[in-house]
């Protein structure tokens, strides 16, 4: 079996890129590959203990001004990567995910792949802040000492010339994906008191858009559309939205027997949700909301594609490659709150529209299904392997 280790610096409980390595992590033993996970959060240790997935706890540390700190993290990731007497590293972001991976290619010779999640992407650096000049020169570095450099769409891909330049056959776009048979698994959704409600996942947290969807379902709940909002997640702006949803007259709620009892459009924050109790709420929903403002590929709405239901979302090329305007998902420009009322308007009525959508869905998802992304990156780690 080859041994794969793991870097991030994300702290791996709650969903986002976490929920996306946990899925590759337990699809890759099915390929021959072992993986073995680094990362600064506590509760992972016993979380993927559980899973019998070893994981190790690890602070990801690239900062020049921390000499000792950084120094202290690399014998760290040595002394793992000898334990467990890793292969290959894959490093889940630029950044001090990347520089690990570096450090243990220089300590030990350890090839390395880079999958960058977004962080990338010149929206995404709008939003969280620019580099540096210096950190600029330390992500070229670790894009161009790895053995491959994997994006999300083609578009991602092509913002590495922006950091490095490295030859063509070391970038590689492999996109995120889900486990289709189980979001089709589960039987078939079941009826549920209360009006037809739209579903949205996301964490509560700014950029996410979601004082726009808030305000855009209150619109189309005065225009006469007649349904509810389910808010899946947590985070810190859970109180501000409630409280945004109160003043503009919608009921909230935080129990689903209260939520369901409601006669009239209401917001129920439902926390946040994995599993069974996750896919049901999807299945159970009329259509899917996802108001982001960025997103490096927006797994969410596809996990609505492999639902089978219609998304209602702001225009961003990270959906290029499954939300098609009019077809399986109607788009507004992004940060409009009267487009999205517009565009959820829209899906709630027509019926035809979300039938349409739904057989669409079952055509596009085939592309993203996890096992045969998992295998992507076996093949992946072989092929560099067997390079020497």
């Amino acid at each position: 079996m080859t041994r794969v280790l793991f870097l991030t610096k994300n702290e791996m409980v709650a969903g986002g890129v976490g929920e996306v390595m946990e899925r590759l992590m337990a699809g890759l033993p099915g390929h021959g590959v072992t993986a073995v996970l680094a990362c600064p959060g506590r509760e992972a240790l016993a979380l993927y203990g559980g899973m019998g997935i070893a994981a190790h706890r690890a602070k990801m540390v690239d900062d020049w001004w921390k000499p000792l700190k950084r120094l202290k993290s690399i014998r760290r990731l040595v002394q793992i990567a000898k334990d467990e007497r890793i292969d290959i590293v894959h490093a889940h972001e630029i950044g001090s995910p990347a520089e690990g991976a570096l450090a243990l290619k220089k300590s030990l010779g350890l090839p390395y792949v880079i999958t960058s999640h977004g962080g990338i992407n010149p929206a995404y650096r709008k939003l969280k802040g620019e580099f540096g000049f210096f950190k600029k020169r330390r992500i070229a570095r670790q894009l161009e000492s790895a053995d491959a450099v994997t994006c999300l769409t083609s578009q991602m891909r092509g913002f590495i010339d922006l950091y490095a330049k490295i030859p063509e056959e070391k970038k590689i776009t492999i996109a995120n994906g889900f486990d289709l048979s189980w979001w089709r698994g589960g039987g078939e959704p079941q009826n549920r008191g209360g009006l037809p409600y739209a579903v949205a996942l996301n964490r509560f947290a700014e950029g996410k858009g979601l004082e726009l969807l808030i305000k855009a379902h209150a619109s189309a709940v005065a225009r006469g559309a007649a349904f509810s909002l389910v808010m899946a997640g947590d985070g810190p702006l859970k109180e501000t939205l409630a409280t945004l949803a109160r003043s503009l007259g919608l009921p909230v709620f935080f129990g689903r027997e209260e939520f369901e009892g409601c006669a009239t459009p209401s917001v129920w924050f439902c926390g946040y949700l994995t599993g069974e109790p996750k896919r049901r709420v999807v299945r159970e929903s009329l259509f899917m909301v996802h108001p982001s403002l960025f997103e490096a590929f927006g797994l969410t709405p596809l996990e609505g594609v492999a639902a089978q239901k219609t998304v209602a979302a702001f225009r961003l090329e990270a959906y290029a490659d499954f939300l098609f305007d009019g077809e399986n998902s109607i788009l507004a420009e992004p940060g409009s709150a009267e487009g999205l009322s517009e565009a959820m308007e829209k899906i709630f009525f027509d019926e035809k529209l979300r039938q349409r959508g739904a057989e669409l869905d079952l055509e596009i998802s085939a592309r993203f299904d996890w096992p045969a992304i998992t295998r992507k990156y076996a093949d992946l780690y072989a092929k560099i392997l067997k390079r020497g």
